[in-house]
């Protein structure tokens, strides 16, 4: 049974109507030059091809490269810290940095997080936590907020802001996506899990084997990994606990530093500058 004939009967059977001026198809991960050579049809009407489509807020491309998808996520982020600003003029809010970082904190970064737990999951490995360019334009945005230089430490940047990485919110969102999908009732879905875990023992790009090898660093990374290539919840306290504590990592190696024997600006910020945790 073609593809075609299958998208009828699913449609017959779900007493649904194809709408062809909305139809499009992606064909991907395929070497061949656009157009195809044979084009889909659906009731004698010819389906237009493209390169990608957007589901539920995130952009798939046909080679499914995550960083079409990290792209097209700054856009709303970009749009959201737009509006921000304008809403904090004509408030007259630009003085009350206190103010502009609350409205970045629940409106700006929400207005990004779509899909990242897809796409984000190259960024979630110890020293990844500054690599994405939503997690760039966000510390730019905080940074106009304090009134520092772009060459102030992004740890400093974000713990005087009282903000953690997008690497958390990501991790914690992809977390919670695999917790759910062993949930679910879907039979589908599940088996689609399972493959996935399989594949992650021989592909280190696969969205498995990111999040797998992104648990190195953490106190209980071998628990973690074992829990989720068996397939069984991670437990979400203990991880989101232990994910604070790698991020702490800077912290704790500054306070066993001197600012005097060791040229590094989190050092010096963390003994003479900051608030306690």
């Amino acid at each position: 049974m073609t593809l075609v004939n299958k998208l009828r009967t699913y449609a017959e059977k779900k007493g649904l109507t194809v709408n062809t001026a909305k139809s499009e198809v992606v064909h991907f991960n395929s070497k061949s030059v656009s157009p195809l050579p044979n084009p889909f049809t659906y009731d004698g009407v010819v389906l237009s091809e493209k390169d990608g489509f957007k589901y539920l807020g995130m952009l798939l491309d046909r080679r499914m490269n995550p960083k079409i998808a990290e792209e097209h996520a700054v856009r709303p982020y970009m749009a959201a810290q737009s509006r921000i600003s304008e809403f904090a003029k004509s408030h007259d809010l630009k003085r009350r940095p206190h103010a502009m970082l609350w409205f970045s904190k629940v409106y700006g970064i929400l207005a990004g997080m779509y899909a990242s737990q897809v796409w984000g999951t190259v960024y979630l490995s110890e020293g990844s936590e500054f690599g994405s360019q939503l997690q760039k334009r966000h510390l730019c945005s905080l940074r106009r907020t304090l009134g520092v230089k772009n060459s102030t430490t992004n740890w400093a940047v974000l713990r005087e802001c009282g903000q953690e990485p997008l690497q958390f919110l990501w991790f914690r969102a992809s977390i919670r996506l695999f917790n759910s999908m062993l949930d679910c009732n879907g039979e589908t879905l599940r088996r689609v899990l399972k493959a996935g875990l399989h594949l992650a023992s021989f592909d280190s790009s696969c969205w498995s084997a990111q999040v797998s090898n992104a648990f190195n660093g953490l106190q209980g990374s071998v628990m973690f990994k074992q829990k989720m290539l068996r397939a069984t919840h991670v437990p979400m306290q203990e991880f989101i606990c232990d994910l604070r504590f790698r991020h702490f990592k800077v912290w704790r190696e500054a306070d066993s530093s001197c600012p005097h024997a060791v040229n590094k600006k989190a050092v010096t910020y963390h003994k003479w500058c900051a608030w306690e945790f």
